[in-house]
This record gives C-alpha cells, sequence and structure tokens, in this order.
C-alpha cells in the first residue's frame, strides 16, 4: 500500500486497515498510522485530501484525519472513500438527455472523460430517460443509473463492474461526526467541495 500528497509524491505505508462496504452504499478505508520505520517519512505531513491505495490498486480519498499523541511523530487515524466517489461527486454533466438508452449508453455518457472504465457484466433491459443531466453530478446520476436498471458495482483499480443487482440497495452516505470535546486535532473533509457555475440569458442594449 502507499499514500499520495497533494502534490502527487507517494509513500510506502504500513497499516492494519479496514475496508467496510454495503452493496451500492456507502464504502469506507480506515485505519490508524503508527510512527514507525516505514510511516515516519510522511507521516507529520498525513492530512485530508491524500490518497491512499489499497492492495487492491483500490485509490481513497482521505476526508477524515485526527493526529493523537505528542511529541514530533504522532499516530494518525485515518477515513478514506474511493476516490471514484470523490471525482464523481465534483463532476458534472450540463447537456440534458431525453432519449431512450441501454445500459451501455447510459453508464457511456455518465463515465465520458473521467478516467474511469465501465464494465457491464450482465444484460440489462433498455430504458427512457427524460431530463438526464441539466446539472446533475455524475455520482447522482450513476446512482440513478443504479436503481433504475436495478445494478450493483463493485470497484477494481480504475474499473467499475456493473451486475445484476443481488444485494440490498442503500444509500450514499459520505458523512461523519465528530466529538466537539475531543481535545485532539480533528479534520473533516467529508464536503470540502467548492464550485459555481452561472447562467444567463440577456438582451443586447446599446
Amino acid at each position: 500500500m502507499y499514500v499520495r500528497d497533494l502534490e502527487g509524491n507517494e509513500f510506502a505505508f504500513q497499516a492494519t486497515t479496514t475496508v467496510s462496504a454495503e452493496k451500492n452504499g456507502n464504502q469506507e478505508f480506515s485505519c490508524t498510522v503508527f510512527p514507525n520505520k516505514v510511516n515516519r517519512e510522511f507521516i507529520n505531513n498525513l492530512t485530508e485530501m491524500w490518497e491512499v491505495v489499497d492492495h487492491d490498486d483500490v485509490p481513497y480519498k482521505i476526508i477524515y484525519a485526527k493526529p493523537q499523541g505528542k511529541g514530533d511523530s504522532p499516530k494518525v487515524q485515518i477515513k478514506a472513500i474511493p476516490l471514484f466517489f470523490d471525482t464523481f461527486e465534483r463532476l458534472r454533466i450540463y447537456e440534458e438527455y431525453n432519449e431512450h438508452m441501454t445500459v451501455q449508453e447510459f453508464f457511456e455518457v455518465v463515465f465520458s472523460g473521467t478516467g474511469y472504465e465501465v464494465v457491464i457484466v450482465d444484460s440489462f433491459t433498455a430504458i427512457q430517460w427524460e431530463g438526464l443531466g441539466k446539472g446533475s453530478t455524475r455520482l447522482e446520476m450513476f446512482k440513478d443509473g443504479l436503481t433504475r436498471y436495478k445494478a450493483e458495482f463493485r470497484i477494481q483499480g480504475d474499473t467499475i463492474y456493473l451486475e445484476r443487482q443481488i444485494g440490498r440497495d442503500t444509500s450514499f452516505m459520505f458523512r461523519y461526526k465528530l466529538n466537539a470535546s475531543n481535545v485532539s486535532k480533528e479534520i473533516d473533509a467529508s464536503n470540502l467541495y467548492t464550485y459555481a457555475r452561472g447562467y444567463g440569458d440577456y438582451e443586447e442594449r446599446w
């Protein structure tokens, strides 16, 4: 496993990790990074928005970092979500689609230009879409597609595999409660996004 800082520098790291996942729902990578010989190279700088890549080559975005202890090398508790979720939450589709789409056509629209590949494992019935897009995030559209096509997904590296739904469909939740009484430093970047786009329709005046 390794971590990647905001400048793209990569560092090997050692930790006992936990990955919890629900079908089509919340997925979280968590661990406590201790200041051992391997981790000491980066642990003082480890913070939110860094990336961590697990043994299955799945990249995650760190959204919660909590240093604990005293001295120059405290241990750091981290929580992260798949980078796929983070990326698709930030990207929007402004075009509007009103058409009958196969599952391949729909997800090609959602994944186009994102750097991720989608692989359709099973067959699905084509459905009609009205008002698709219009400023929606790609994550919102991805979730809608899973619901309407009755599909579920799994992540492997930069590839998303879609299969017929066999598990329970749950909602995506990226929020974490913070304990304000804890005197240790806590950082929560689960909603650290800034985005603006304006529209106007003005008559030309002289």
